[in-house]
């Protein structure tokens, strides 16, 4: 009876050290895209006609830039940590259960909706 314990501390561990990691990672490669991304912005900016500037004041233009490239870098890393961690935990919890009883588990993935 202790076994299935030990195997589901073991998946929750190692979960956590898989989550953390690639968070962590994610999160390093989606500062060097939001880099990119202002460095594209500012060159950008940069070309627009005299005229901009005249009619929108610099600090409006930078906030709105600046607010913009925050709310897209953190959705992406939300949405993919979301996506990798959802995954991951079913196919360890599959794997629990495949351990504890695997006819049980077939009979669940035949009558589970699709």
């Amino acid at each position: 009876m202790l076994t299935p314990i030990l195997y589901l501390v073991a998946v929750l561990i190692a979960s956590y050290i898989v989550d953390t990691t690639y968070a962590y990672n994610l999160r390093k490669t989606g500062q060097f895209t939001i880099a990119d991304m202002r460095s594209v912005l500012v060159s950008r900016v940069l070309k627009l006609p005299r005229s901009y500037f005249d009619n929108t004041p610099i600090g409006i233009t930078l906030s709105r830039l600046t607010s913009d490239l925050e709310t897209i870098g953190d959705s992406f890393v939300q949405a993919v940590v979301g996506l990798v961690r959802d995954s991951l935990n079913t196919i360890a919890l599959l794997i629990m259960m495949l351990v504890i009883d695997w006819k049980l588990t077939m009979v669940v993935l035949v009558v589970m909706p699709r």
